[in-house]
């Protein structure tokens, strides 16, 4: 199952949804505050909010993964459908505690604004009961082989529909539900927002986890970054190490995915290692040799940090708090945030941590590498990054580009020009019969529809020349 494929189309659907939302209509004050619950709700949650600047952020996603630079196989990654995406949900083994937790927002804020809109079924499936029937049942961590029955999702998700109106209600309620579904799902806390750094913006996300499951000791014998690949590798394609150092920082080569067989996304970084206190913690940042890199990607930075729930008995379970970075060279910052969180660089770190404790060193596993406390090199200080502003990297685009943008224009204005050409000829009638106060005020109500119209066209088009268009369905 690629889960993380289905969870990013969720948050594109989940965006389509808000979308929807914020062109309806609100004839009643109730329906204004419904809309603004959801709307409240979804960026508490999602860090969306359906906004203009939000429009075509999965099909961006999806170009992004699909460039040459990243693709694996010759088959690309295609938009899923939300019947697609129920049946991924529905099928294989549960998911991961911080997985299923997105999931499980996500297909609740489409179901809520599914429901807001008077979408029927048929036009938009209802996800959250999928969604929760993917999340682990019972056990403190997590038992792939062990979902949620169906009859109890069903029951779960209209509680939630009708009884959460935030972040917060959510959690509680899922508290509750802790006894059929992990407590690790509702114990997620992921907050993605945006920071601006040298006139840009970045997406940082960080996340909160605790496992009373996990022993500390037993997860510093596997924390060192070269080992994720060989217990996680349906995230982390690959963990090359280099064996140079710069300026006592350990330099790794990153690939990650979705699927890995597909496309990778490759980054060059570096960690540092250290002890605090009765905890450990490891940061990192971009190397500065990129060679064989993304070179699109100018800010990829953050760190891990992991200590006993109770530092007289780290056997008890861990607190582990990540916090990821991102900032893409021509990739929208509402595009960057849904990434960041949903593709999970920073959650991964704390899902890898069970498969981490339970591999086995048997005749046929790798070795794991130890960890390490990194120490500064005396005869080789960093240097300090002083300059205001990013490297201007031009994307790659397709060839024929321009003449899309030509092709557009031409539509857009025609489009401008026919509209003109119909008031225009409605003016002339109503004259020619004897215009009166009533006409006038039909026209003027024509003119502003005309004018809204036209406006929201035009936006679409210029974002559609920066972002992928809609893709269409076969007969």
């Amino acid at each position: 199952m690629p889960t993380r494929q289905s969870v990013l189309a969720l948050y594109g659907a989940a965006n389509d949804g808000l979308a929807k939302l914020n062109s309806s209509q609100f004839e009643t004050f109730d329906r204004l505050n419904e809309a603004n619950g959801i709307r409240q709700a979804a960026q508490e949650m999602l860090g969306l909010t359906g906004s203009a600047g939000e429009r075509g952020l999965y099909r961006e996603l999806l170009r992004y993964v699909n460039r040459p630079e990243q693709r694996i196989s010759d088959d690309p990654v295609s938009p899923l459908t939300l019947d697609e995406i129920r049946d991924e949900l529905l099928s294989g083994d549960a998911l991961a505690p911080s997985w299923a937790a997105r999931a499980i927002d996500a297909a609740y804020i489409l179901d809520r604004t599914s429901d807001f809109v008077g979408a029927s079924e048929d036009e938009s499936p209802r996800l959250l009961a999928p969604a929760l029937t993917a999340a682990p049942a019972g056990t403190q961590g997590f038992n792939r082989s062990s979902r949620l029955e169906s009859t109890l999702a069903n029951e779960i998700s209209n509680d939630l529909l009708g009884n959460a109106r935030s972040r917060l209600d959510l959690r509680t309620l899922m508290v509750k539900y802790s006894g059929l579904i992990s407590p690790a799902v509702a114990k997620q806390d992921i907050t993605p927002v945006l920071r601006k750094v040298k006139g840009e913006y970045c997406a940082v996300v960080t996340t909160d986890a605790y496992w009373d499951d996990i022993a500390f000791d037993k997860l510093k014998e596997a924390i060192n970054p070269d080992n994720w690949d060989k217990y996680y590798h349906n995230f982390f394609c690959a963990m090359t190490p280099l064996l140079d150092r710069e300026s006592g920082w350990t330099r790794v080569r990153e690939e990650v995915s979705g699927e890995c067989d597909r496309y990778r996304l490759r980054t060059a970084l570096k960690f540092w290692s250290g002890l605090r206190t009765s905890g450990m913690y490891l940061n990192y940042d971009l190397d500065s040799d990129r060679a064989g890199t993304d070179r699109l990607v100018l800010v990829d930075n953050g760190y891990l940090w992991i200590a006993p729930l109770d530092p007289k008995n780290p056997a008890d379970g861990v607190h582990v708090r990540t916090s990821k970075q991102l900032l893409i060279s021509g990739m929208s910052a509402t595009a960057m945030t849904a990434m960041a969180s949903t593709m999970g660089w920073a959650t991964n770190a704390t899902d890898m941590f069970h498969n981490a404790i339970h591999y086995e060193k048997s005749n046929n596993a790798v070795p794991l590498s130890p960890f390490e406390v990194s120490t500064p090199d005396a005869a080789e200080k960093p240097k300090a990054d002083v300059s205001t502003e990013w490297p201007v990297i031009v994307p790659r685009v397709p060839a024929d580009i321009r003449d899309e943008m030509c092709s557009d224009t031409t539509d857009i204005l025609k489009d401008g020009f026919d509209t003109a050409f119909e008031f225009a000829g409605d003016y002339a009638a109503r004259w020619k019969d004897g215009i009166d106060l009533l006409d006038f005020q039909q026209l003027a109500q024509t003119a502003g529809d005309d004018v809204t119209e036209f406006s929201v066209k035009v936006f679409d088009k210029a974002t559609e020349n920066f972002r992928p268009k809609p893709a269409t369905k076969g007969p």
